[in-house]
């Protein structure tokens, strides 16, 4: 199925191509639409219909909507939020860091950038945030010395 939707995306325009779990509605593993209707279609066109249109308030969109529905609902949960910094200003004029983006800090050697990050990380852990920092030089008595600093 997915390697079939990979090649419709092609496509152009591409169709709007939707993933429908089959264990939402008991069917087998490889349950399909002549099991699903024949267990859940009626008699009728109109309750064949009307199944269908259950099934797809299930659906799930692939292609280039695949998971926007997740972040959004994820956002509006509060689920899914930004990282405050600990200097409001900064947080405010950067938008950074946001879910799903990787903030890169910058500077001349000396500039202060390893301690900005780990006063940023302190603030985050005293604040209930699950953080870790990896640094890129030195060892780890070099970073300890550092974080005792």
């Amino acid at each position: 199925m997915n390697e079939v939707a990979r090649q419709l995306e092609a496509f152009d325009p591409p169709p709007r191509v939707f993933w429908i779990d089959a264990t939402n509605f008991d069917l087998p593993p490889k349950g399909d639409a002549v099991e699903y209707l024949a267990q859940y279609g009626g008699a009728t066109i109109l309750e064949k219909r009307q199944a269908i249109n259950c099934a797809m308030q299930l659906a799930q969109p692939l292609g280039a909507a695949r998971g926007l529905g997740d972040l959004i609902e994820d956002a509006i949960t509060g689920k899914r939020k930004a990282i405050p910094w600990p200097w409001p200003a900064l947080g405010r004029l950067t938008k950074a860091p946001m879910p799903g983006t990787i903030t890169c800090e910058c500077g001349d050697p000396g500039a202060s950038k390893s301690f900005f990050l780990l006063e940023a990380a302190w603030y985050w852990h005293k604040n209930g945030v699950k953080v870790a920092v990896c640094e890129l030089e030195e060892d780890r008595a070099f970073w300890l010395n550092r974080a005792l600093a």
